[in-house]
């Protein structure tokens, strides 16, 4: 490789002695075209959104919740699906009143099932209060006393135990296993 200088010393055109002529630097207009505008517009206002909604939510947690339960529809809603009860017309409560004589039972809707269940098809996931959730291959379900649920007949006590919870029906009795 010939020795030679990584930058030439002077341009090959120019002379000894001669000065080199640079040309000017014009200024730059900069005109925005319209996809400039709508992005930088769009992005500005996706920054103002964002920081407009972390700060409602920094000063109210539950406000955007409150706002969606307030725009569902109640009318609509399945009180089966839902858990819920009608309410007595005694308490005007969710049916605990205390001009009825006992607890309601829960409302069920209707469940087809493959053979009809039989005690030994249940088995109890919790006891809480006055209730209980039972589960069999095909379904969950939640009781109280006065429910009717196949296979066990009507469910006459709920409690718990030192194992766990114990369901009293007519037909049978489930009581949790030891652990």
């Amino acid at each position: 490789m010939p020795n030679r200088p990584l930058l030439p010393t002077r341009p090959a055109t120019a002379r000894k002695g001669s000065r080199l002529s640079v040309p000017r630097l014009r200024s730059v207009s900069f005109k925005p075209s319209g996809e400039a505008v709508l992005g930088i517009g769009l992005g500005l206002l996706s920054a103002g959104f964002f920081c407009s909604a972390y700060a409602i939510f920094v000063a109210d947690p539950q406000y955007f919740e409150r706002r969606l339960y307030a725009s569902l529809p109640t009318e609509s809603v399945d009180p089966i699906v839902v858990g819920a009860t009608q309410k007595s017309e005694a308490s005007g409560e969710g049916g605990h009143g205390a001009a009825t004589p006992g607890p309601e039972a829960l409302p069920a809707e209707t469940i087809v099932y493959d053979r009809p269940p039989v005690a030994g098809d249940y088995q109890i996931v919790t006891v809480f209060g006055d209730a209980a959730i039972l589960t069999t291959r095909q379904t969950v379900l939640r009781v109280r006393v006065g429910s009717s649920v196949p296979g066990l007949g009507e469910i006459l006590s709920i409690g718990q135990t030192d194992n766990g919870g114990e369901v009293k029906a007519s037909l049978a009795t489930l009581r949790s296993a030891a652990r």
